[in-house]
């Protein structure tokens, strides 16, 4: 897993389950209709928890968790008895325990489930992430995990070389809403694994994908090392019909690549963050498009003042102005009123980043998300 091997590894999915009652967890937990890899028992979130009833005939494997509030958690209660019951889910058959940093010497292990080891910043990505990443490491963690706020683009780029230089099987995802880029593209990195809601509002930290979009919108599961990725830059965020569009389109002609929406005020800061993804192309929404003129070599452009899409092309991006009716386009939807106007745009933008037809026809059939 990660670099320790030259192979990929099948990143995991996983759902939390916060649900209050050991009744709807279980249903959530056997419901046959699932389909993510892994599901977090959040001890935490119940209100009286049966660690014997959750873990009795559990149909996938499954992380026990019970996070205390210093960790952003819910558990307030006394510190020894929230141990225990991380002890007994152990004794029980629980594939991991995730167990806090500050807290792994005094947790006894006494059955045979797998530790993750974790640690939490929800203000902020530490500069020294990477010396963390690897203290935890050094300790007798199966999985390290490490999750962090991103406040700008830098910080992503952070949690994406924790990944790369891990020696472990190792989660580094970031919180907020910048931080979805590590999550999706965790299959590239070959995290360990990721974590997803299982709807809005239902998430166990801030930023978590609903995991439908993960699957369908984001393509999780074909996204591979080599995966090319783009950038939907935009402020406010990005439509999602953009990124469904674009992804399903790349899905329907089998083309190995994904596109991400980003938020952003600054397109340069992204740029150059990103340089290390590496981003292979990017369109942008207004009211940014006037901003990336002067920063790309999109001379032909400079007439109108606009650059809406760019890709990379012998090392360097390339800019260009692709949008029939830039005025269509409201800084506060991003969204044309006119399907026909959306279609011919993300058309035009699918052949300049990737040199094929697009599937016109297809996309017009599925403007309705």
């Amino acid at each position: 897993m990660n670099n320790m091997s030259t192979s990929y590894f099948r990143t995991l999915l996983c759902v939390p389950l916060t649900a209050p009652g050991i009744g709807e967890t279980l249903d959530l937990l056997h419901d046959p209709k699932r389909f993510f890899d892994v599901a977090e028992l959040r001890l935490d979130y119940l209100e009286r928890p049966d660690v014997a009833r959750l873990l009795r005939d559990k149909p996938c494997p499954v992380i026990v968790t019970n996070r205390p509030t210093r960790e952003g958690g819910h558990w307030a209660g006394d510190e020894t008895r929230r141990l225990e019951l991380l002890a007994e889910a152990d004794r029980l058959g629980a594939d991991y325990i995730d167990i806090e940093w500050d807290a792994r010497e005094h947790f006894g292990h006494p059955g045979q489930a797998r530790l993750i080891v974790s640690r939490h910043y929800f203000q902020e990505t530490p500069a020294e992430i990477a010396e963390i990443a690897r203290q935890i490491e050094d300790t007798d963690a199966d999985v390290v995990k490490i999750a962090t706020r991103a406040n700008t683009p830098a910080d992503n780029v952070a949690m994406l070389r924790v990944l790369r230089a891990a020696r472990k099987p190792t989660i580094a995802v970031t919180m907020g809403e910048h931080g979805n880029l590590p999550r999706i593209l965790g299959p590239k990195e070959n995290a360990f694994l990721v974590y997803a809601s299982l709807g809005t509002g239902l998430e166990s930290a801030p930023g978590q994908v609903p995991i439908d979009e993960f699957v369908d919108i984001f393509r999780f599961r074909e996204i591979r090392p080599a995966t090319r990725c783009f950038g939907i830059l935009g402020n406010p965020a990005p439509h999602p019909v953009y990124a469904a569009l674009l992804n399903r389109a790349f899905r329907h002609l089998a083309v190995d690549a994904v596109a991400l929406p980003i938020r952003t005020e600054n397109p340069a800061e992204v740029l150059h963050a990103y340089q290390e993804v590496p981003m292979a192309g990017y369109m942008i929404l207004p009211p940014l498009q006037t901003k990336m003129a002067d920063l790309t070599n999109a001379s032909h452009s400079r007439m109108t003042g606009f650059v809406d899409t760019l890709v990379m092309r012998d090392e360097r991006l390339e800019g260009c102005h692709l949008h029939p009716c830039p005025d269509a386009m409201s800084p506060t939807s991003q969204l044309p009123s006119d399907t026909n106007i959306l279609v011919k745009y993300l058309a035009a933008v699918f052949e300049f980043w990737t040199d094929r037809p697009a599937p016109y026809e297809y996309m017009h059939t599925i403007t309705s998300i």
